[in-house]
Parts: C-alpha cells; structure tokens; sequence
C-alpha cells in the first residue's frame, strides 16, 4: 500500500514539534528548588512560654515568622534549672540557631562549645562565645521615654517612679539618671521621687510606695518593671478615682479599660529576629553583644488615652528624633505607634512627624 501524499505535510509538522520539544528545557529544569529552610529552636527558661515579659511575644514572633516559610521552629521548655543543659544541647543537635530564655545565658557558653556549627542568641542577658550573640536593650532609653511622657502629662509637677534593681548598681543609676533627667522640672529635686526595688521585692513594699507617692500628689507614675501592676489592680489600688497615670513596659493587655494608664512601653522582638535570620542565610553572623534602644528602634508605645493628641505624637517624634545626635546627623528610625481596644486615636506612624520639619 503505498503512502498517501496527503499526509506528508502532517508528519513533518508532527516530526518539527518533537525535535523542539525536546530542544526546551523542561518546566522541571525551569523550576527552581525551594530556599532550604533553617532551622531554629527556642529554649524556654523556668518562667514558661506564658510569661509576659519576654517568653510570650518572643515565642509569638518566632511563630509569625515561620509562617513566611523561613524557618522550621522547634520549641523546648525546661521546668527546672537542672534540665537547661539537656535541653540546650537537644536543641543544638541539627539545628541553626538557637534562641535561649534569658535564664539560661549562665548554662549557654559550655554548651555552645560542643556545637560550634550553631549559632546562640540570648535576649536581655548577656552570654560569651564565638558561636554567642546577646542582645541587650538599653534600660536607660526606656526611662527617659517615660521621663518625658511623664513630664508632658503631669498636672501636678509631682512625677514617681518604681525601678526594680539596686540603688548603688550601676545599671539602676544610669535609668534612674536617665529618667529624671526627662522627667524633673527645671532645678527642682523634689518634682521626681524615684524608688529602686529588689527584685524579690514583696507587694507590700510596692503598695507602701504607691501609697506615699499619692499622699504626695503625685500624678504620673513609671512602673520600670510592671511586675506590681496586675497585683496593684486586683488590690483596687490603681482606679479612677485615684489620679495616677502609669507609664508602664511590657504589660500588654490590661482588661480594665478606665484605668487611668497614659500608655504601656514594651521591646520589640520580630525585626530583630528577621534580621538574625537573614544575617545567617548571607554569612554575616555577628558574636558579641549588641545594644538595643531608641537608636535601633527597639521600643514601641501604645496609647491607652484619647486624649493623646497630635501634639503630643509630634512632642513625641521632636524627643525621639533629639535623643540621640551623632556630630550634625540623626540616627534614628521612627517609632511606631500601636492601638489596644477602642483607643484607636493613635492609628498611624511617627514617620511624617519624623521625616518632616
């Protein structure tokens, strides 16, 4: 049988389409694999991952950020000091970076020597190690913050402070500085009373302060620590008819809404965990200790009062902006301002403030 003409034009264009195809690379060969993902352990100290401070927003920013696909998250929780030692080397065994509850910067150095593949980080308590990174934030930044809104708000020219630490400590003189610094009017000693206390301070001590400053008509009041305030509100002690406002960091929610707190100070975590986790993808790891504070943008303010004007966002911004001068150049990266409940006047940036004028 002999082959129809008619289909020779069909099997060169069949024979033409084979030898491109083949000729393509295939959509296998086009597609590219996947970034490998690091992985990433957070060691929990004793305090648990529910504590406020530090465990919470820190292990909720390491979650947010998994979602991004950037990170496989593994999390370890100790229950006793006796078990941070295991628990750093579990979570050292195949891992990239392991991030440590600021309890555990004691137990850090030796356990990182035996990974030095890995790379620690500690927030809020310093650790050594050429595989050992500490990010600290400037106490006495947040103090002259407070300092500030404090001054600004105060009727009565009569500012208090409560500060955890020792008195004589170098660290609680320089916040304590810093705070006055900010807060006190003109050359009067007495418009600022600060009070230092031990860390193992007991509510007592703390209602016995808060008590006296009233008596004193003071009217503004930086809680360094927050850890009295849930114990000041249950006592009833902290309520409208008290005329007090508290300038507080780290406390986060507070259920009642007339409260009379100005605003609450707290750290920020996620952009600096973004950045250490860029800075090990591109091979840029940095050991040592590395200092957290206005500067860096380390700090947010949430306003609790609607009366906190665009006046007091563009004081605000001015202060900032002032903090720290370097020869004729400002560093410093605007502030961000966040909204809890119905408070929602203070709905943008202090970047246009930043930025103009």
């Amino acid at each position: 049988m002999l082959f129809d003409s008619k289909w020779i034009p069909i099997v060169c264009m069949l024979c033409l389409c084979l030898i491109l195809s083949s000729c393509l690379p295939s959509s296998r060969q086009n597609k590219k694999d996947p970034a490998p993902l690091l992985k990433v352990s957070f060691c929990v100290d004793i305090l648990g991952q529910k504590e406020p401070v530090f465990s919470a927003p820190f292990l909720q920013a390491l979650q947010e950020i998994e979602q991004t696909g950037q990170i496989q998250l593994s999390v370890f929780t100790a229950r006793f000091k006796t078990e941070y030692s295991t628990i750093l080397s579990s979570a050292a065994s195949g891992c990239d970076i392991v991030f440590c509850g600021p309890l555990m910067a004691e137990t850090l150095p030796e356990t990182a020597q035996k990974y030095p593949l890995t790379f620690f980080i500690t927030f809020q308590t310093p650790a050594t190690g050429s595989n050992v990174a500490s990010y600290l934030y400037r106490e006495e930044d947040m103090a002259a913050m407070a300092g500030f809104l404090c001054h600004r708000f105060s009727k009565t020219k009569k500012i208090g402070a409560i500060m955890t630490g020792d008195r004589l400590s170098n660290l609680s003189i320089v916040a304590g500085d810093a705070f006055i610094k900010q807060a006190q009017y003109g050359d009067d000693p007495d418009s600022v009373d600060v009070n230092f206390v031990s860390t193992d301070a007991s509510l007592s001590e703390s209602k016995e302060i808060y008590r006296r400053l009233l008596l004193e008509q003071t009217d503004m009041l930086y809680l360094a620590s927050g850890r009295f305030l849930p114990d000041l509100l249950s006592e009833g002690m902290i309520k409208p008819s008290f005329p007090i406002g508290v300038i507080c960091p780290w406390v986060r929610t507070v259920d009642n809404e007339n409260v009379p707190i100005l605003g609450m100070i707290g750290k920020k975590y996620k952009p600096f965990l973004e950045k250490i986790i860029q800075d090990k993808i591109q091979l840029k790891f940095q050991e040592g200790i590395h200092f957290l504070g206005i500067k860096e943008d380390a700090f947010s303010f949430t306003a609790r009062i609607v009366s906190f004007t665009q006046e007091d966002k563009d004081a605000l911004a001015q202060f900032l902006k002032s903090y720290y001068v370097f020869g004729n150049s400002l560093q410093i990266e605007p502030l961000g301002f966040k909204v809890s409940n119905k408070f929602s006047t203070i709905s943008d940036t202090l970047e246009t403030a930043m930025t103009s004028g």
